[in-house]
């Protein structure tokens, strides 16, 4: 059986899946991009829990019903750059298939975004008001540039304080002038209060000896 050649719907395919492995669904991520042929994509992560045949098909209605409804609901309402940009949606899945709404989170991704400060800035504060929510920052640098930029938000129902646009900005700055100096290293921000601090940087070093 090839998923791929069932069916070009998404939650079908998920279904499917399900049915071949009969195995409950832990964690699921969805994503959203520009970057994709497909609008949508799902990732489920699998437990070793069996489901028996008997539970099987209510099981699967229950995750499709879910997913829909997530989607529809909360993913589809995010906003996505026309090139190189993802939200990606992660939530628990209880035993019977449900997923569980208090446990989504977002995170969005932009790839190779420009290669001139200010307009990363002005790129990432399109995202508006959901920007208020970021709870980490990690970027990527390769080239001697900034490289791909993902940020995570604070779910609904975690209480948070809105970063400074002005500290994102700056936290942006500092690792352009890392990129100066490291030709590959990954850095880690996390938002402390209404501000955001750099956590973490590991450098990629590489050549001879």
């Amino acid at each position: 059986m090839n998923i791929n050649s069932i069916s070009n719907n998404v939650v079908e395919k998920l279904e499917q899946t399900v049915r071949y492995e009969k195995k409950q669904v832990q964690v699921l991520r969805v994503s959203k991009s520009s970057s994709n042929i497909h609008a949508y994509m799902i990732f489920p992560e699998f437990s070793e829990v069996k489901i028996s045949n008997t539970e099987l098909d209510e099981y699967i209605e229950n995750l499709s019903t879910s997913v829909k409804y997530v989607i529809d609901r909360k993913l589809s309402q995010q906003e996505i750059e026309k090139q190189n940009h993802s939200f990606i949606m992660t939530c628990e899945v209880e035993e019977d298939g449900v997923i569980d709404d208090e446990t989504i989170h977002f995170n969005t991704t932009y790839v190779k975004p420009p290669t001139i400060a200010n307009k990363v800035f002005k790129l990432v504060c399109g995202l508006g008001n959901r920007l208020d929510s970021l709870k980490e920052l990690h970027i990527t640098v390769l080239n001697n540039n900034i490289n791909r930029i993902e940020i995570e938000f604070y779910n609904e129902n975690e209480t948070y304080v809105a970063v400074e646009k002005e500290e994102i900005a700056n936290a942006i700055m500092r690792a352009y002038t890392k990129a100066n100096i490291y030709y590959a290293a990954d850095l880690y921000y996390a938002a402390e209060g209404n501000e955001i601090k750099l956590k973490s940087i590991k450098p990629k070093l590489a050549g001879d000896v």
